[in-house]
């Protein structure tokens, strides 16, 4: 926990010194991933395998966010950094778990989806899964910890889904 703790300080550490960081933290952890999320729609819709590429992606969310975070918060509560610390975030958030979290692990999922369609593209959506996660702790949401298990849930679960289903070829094929 202690070095969890130095992290978080030396980033929170940043905010309340410039109003248009501040600003623009709270736009990196709130308002880029809906961004992201368009531009997936964007880029799976223009792809010919769309299909697979869909479903790759909405399983892969699926997994990371709706049952693997969901099933450790279940049986691991971790209190949230500004509930610990009696600090105020920078946006208004619940009082519910931490670990691990929800962004990183949707936006990371959703990130390695469009990575097995475009590489080039994909790389800048995980670069801005982990800008949001960055942000995340920076305004005081959650602890580091808790972005990395995010990240790891998100691109574990795209990785599955990725091996069980089948084949780009023979998803697409139309039946005899």
């Amino acid at each position: 926990m202690t070095i969890d703790l130095n992290i978080f300080q030396f980033l929170y550490g940043a905010t309340g010194q410039y109003a248009i960081l501040d600003w623009f933290f709270v736009f990196l952890a709130s308002y880029l991933g809906p961004l992201l999320f368009i531009g997936a729609i964007v880029v799976i819709a223009r792809n010919k395998q769309r299909f697979y590429f869909f479903s790759l992606t909405v399983l892969g969310l699926l997994l990371a966010r709706g049952l693997m975070v969901e099933a450790i918060r279940f049986f691991y509560y971790r209190a949230r950094p500004f509930v610990d610390l009696n600090i105020a975030p920078l946006i208004s958030h619940d009082y519910t778990a931490s670990f691990p979290s929800g962004h990183a692990s949707f936006y990371f999922a959703l990130a390695l989806s469009i990575w097995y369609l475009n590489r080039r593209q994909g790389t800048w959506f995980l670069v801005a899964a982990g800008l949001i996660g960055l942000a995340r702790i920076i305004i005081g949401v959650h602890w580091p910890s808790d972005i990395v298990m995010g990240a790891i849930t998100g691109l574990v679960s795209v990785f599955i889904i990725q091996y069980l289903l089948p084949d780009k070829a023979s998803f697409n094929r139309q039946p005899d």
